[in-house]
């Protein structure tokens, strides 16, 4: 396995704990060139990589426990409304 396989074999282990312990669901995970331009996304975007998730949750969305989570995972989240885009905490576009 190359170093992106595993980086990708990582992050979707870890998008997926994160899912398990916060009841969340994943809404869009990777993105084509064409449709990240189309939703405005930066050239570098983390989806273009599967390096990225929109998670929504079953009920309310997670505090501050969330985040350390994600922290000790290696990713951040963004709040972006409905939803929380989750990706790398080192990822830069």
């Amino acid at each position: 396995m190359n170093q992106s396989d595993l980086a990708l074999t990582e992050f979707a282990l870890s998008a997926r704990a994160y899912c398990y312990a916060f009841s969340g669901s994943v809404q869009s995970w990777g993105r084509t060139v064409d449709h990240n331009k189309h939703v405005g996304g930066v050239p570098r975007s983390a989806p273009l990589a599967f390096l990225a998730v929109d998670v929504t949750y079953d009920g309310a969305t997670p505090g501050p426990e969330a985040d350390r989570f994600l922290e000790a995972h290696g990713l951040k989240r963004i709040n972006e409304g409905d939803h929380d885009h989750v990706m790398p905490a080192d990822w830069q576009p």
